[in-house]
This record gives C-alpha cells, sequence and structure tokens, in this order.
C-alpha cells in the first residue's frame, strides 16, 4: 500500500468516524478522539497485512514514516469534521 493510498483510507475512516464522537457533548473527549482515532486507525491499517505474511522484518523498519504520515495527514480532517459534524448536530436539535 502506498502512502498516498493509505492516507485517503484513514482520512475517509476518520470522517465517518467523526460522525459518532460528534455526538460527544464535552468537548476535551470529542477532540480526544478525533486525535486518537486517526492514529490507531493508521496503525492498524499498517500492520494488517501482517495477517497474511509472517516475515514482519520488513514493516518493522517502515512503520513509523507510513503511520506517522497517514496520522499528520488525516487528523486536520477528523478535528474539522468533528466541529462541522457537531455544530450540525447543535443546530438541528435547536441548540445553541
Amino acid at each position: 500500500m502506498t502512502v498516498e493510498t493509505g492516507s485517503i483510507i484513514i482520512i475517509l475512516l476518520s470522517i465517518v468516524g467523526a460522525h459518532f464522537w460528534a455526538r460527544l457533548s464535552n468537548f476535551p473527549l470529542r477532540i480526544t478522539f478525533a486525535i486518537i482515532f486517526p492514529f490507531v486507525a493508521a496503525y492498524a491499517l499498517y500492520w494488517l497485512p501482517l495477517l497474511q505474511e509472517p516475515d514482519k522484518s520488513e514493516y518493522s523498519a517502515w512503520w513509523g514514516i507510513f503511520v506517522g504520515v497517514w496520522f499528520i495527514s488525516s487528523v486536520p480532517f477528523s478535528v474539522i469534521a468533528t466541529y462541522f459534524f457537531h455544530k450540525r448536530r447543535k443546530k438541528s436539535m435547536g441548540l445553541r
């Protein structure tokens, strides 16, 4: 998997996930989910091929670069999507 493909997948997963944690009323918890989820998703996506291929020597050498790029590129999308989904939810419920 390329860096670009992984970034797109993690960004899309983060935006979909933002629908769920945007419902939380606690701001620090909402932002924590928006920041932590992309890292967990990137980490899981990177190590997913090991389910088929037991030799992980090459994977362990590159994991920091791939997971780091995927995480850093998806966090802004996750935070912005969480903000907009929460704002839209509050507006639809008539809250300020």
